[in-house]
């Protein structure tokens, strides 16, 4: 509505008003309207001049040059014009030619860096999408090698039952590696790893010699390597030897623990059995050497209860007659180690039967010699100290009977 209204109004202005005239010959400068326009194209380029954008901005460049044609014809040429067309009128109009042209010259250069630039950007896009298509390949690479090595270290350590740990002891978080869930009687990842679980599964026998020499390693920086015994979740008891050191942050305070378990029950047990291996060798020596001289039973029973029941190699032994002319096994004396002590059991077990029965070969039977037999007589089977604690070891001495 207002613009309308103010169509109507300049349109009577222009109808009903004269305008003033077009020259004044009387005057020295004859089209002195010609200033108005000169002061505005004036003070746009004072303005576009002291913005300072024309010495960077290929547009403002030329919008600034066409601005100061338009300036030199406003205020220079086309105020001394006397007639339309003569030179001065011809020659303002020229230069305000130039000064569009300058301005379109403007416009076309910007547009061509613009497209320049975006061509540039569609190569420095492509450029940067295959070197990230690189990377990405590079970087499947290394993960895939990382997860080789990882699954290699946990075969490995599952093979010789090495477990690794890692603690941040600001933060109390760890990281198991998936043999150390399983030393301490875990399937990999079930639980979130504590500090806890490792001092709640120490045998009470080793705990406070194991947590004081971690301490002395956190507070001296000394490496341990210690050996103790855990309690895994099931009961079972198992032989650990551990590693460990501690580093330190820019403050000097323990940050993180790095550290081994090496499960060596098996090492253990081989140990123990090595050394009862040893004893029981030895006890038979020391049989052989004292029953050269005899063949009497209650001696010979005396010399094994010495030698091997109370030296605590067997829970129970049981000792034979082979007579190889009759081809007869006579068991003799049977002695088993019960809590009250060392019990002769023999009225219990008074057996005989062949030689080549089922359990009895003639081969294991040789003269003069102490023989140890596992199981080489079902009938022999009876309760030690009550149900469920069978004979284990049973020893018979063979020799001719006279």
């Amino acid at each position: 509505m207002g613009a309308a209204l103010l169509t109507v109004f300049s349109a009577l202005l222009f109808l009903f008003v004269p305008l003033p005239r077009g020259y004044y010959p009387e005057f020295i400068v004859q089209r002195p309207e010609e200033f108005i326009p000169a002061l505005f194209f004036l003070f746009t380029l004072i303005g576009y001049l002291y913005k300072g954008l024309w010495k960077r901005d290929i547009v403002e460049h030329w919008l600034v040059m066409s601005l100061l044609v338009g300036s030199v014809s406003q205020i220079l040429v086309m105020p001394c014009s006397s007639n339309l067309f003569d030179m001065s009128f011809d020659l303002a109009h020229g230069l305000k030619i130039i000064s569009y042209i300058m301005i379109l010259t403007g416009l076309l250069v910007s547009m061509h860096l613009l497209f320049r630039q975006a061509e540039d950007s569609v190569e420095e896009i492509k450029h940067a999408n295959l070197t990230l298509s690189r990377e990405i390949v590079e970087r499947k690479v290394t993960e895939h090698a990382l997860q080789q090595n990882k699954n290699l270290l946990n075969t490995a350590e599952a093979i010789v039952h090495l477990g690794s740990w890692e603690r941040n002891i600001k933060t109390g978080e760890e990281t198991w590696s998936d043999e150390q869930w399983r030393i301490f009687g875990y399937e990999p990842n079930t639980v979130t790893p504590k500090y806890e679980i490792f001092l709640n599964a120490l045998h009470p026998d080793d705990r406070e010699r194991v947590l004081e020499t971690i301490q002395n390693t956190m507070e001296h920086d000394t490496p341990y390597d210690i050996a103790f015994k855990i309690r895994r979740p099931d009961g079972k008891i198992r032989f650990c030897q551990a590693t460990g050191i501690v580093y330190r942050d820019a403050d000097g305070l323990p940050e993180r623990m790095i550290g081994t378990v090496l499960d060596i029950t098996d090492h253990k047990q081989t140990e123990q059995n090595l050394v009862e291996k040893q004893r029981l060798l030895d006890a038979f020596h020391h049989i052989g050497e004292a029953t050269i001289a005899t063949f009497e039973i209650d001696q010979i029973q005396n010399i094994l209860v010495k030698e091997i029941v109370q030296a605590g190699i067997f829970r129970s032994l049981t000792m034979a007659i082979i007579d190889h002319q009759q081809r007869t096994v006579c068991v003799v004396k049977t002695l088993v180690r019960r809590s009250v002590g060392i019990v002769d059991i023999s009225e219990e077990t008074d057996l005989t039967y062949h030689l080549d029965d089922t359990n009895i070969i003639a081969e294991t039977a040789r003269l003069g010699e102490m023989q140890v037999v596992e199981g080489w007589d079902d009938r022999l089977d009876i309760n030690i100290d009550g149900p469920g604690q069978e004979y284990q070891d049973k020893v018979f001495y063979s020799r001719y009977s006279q």
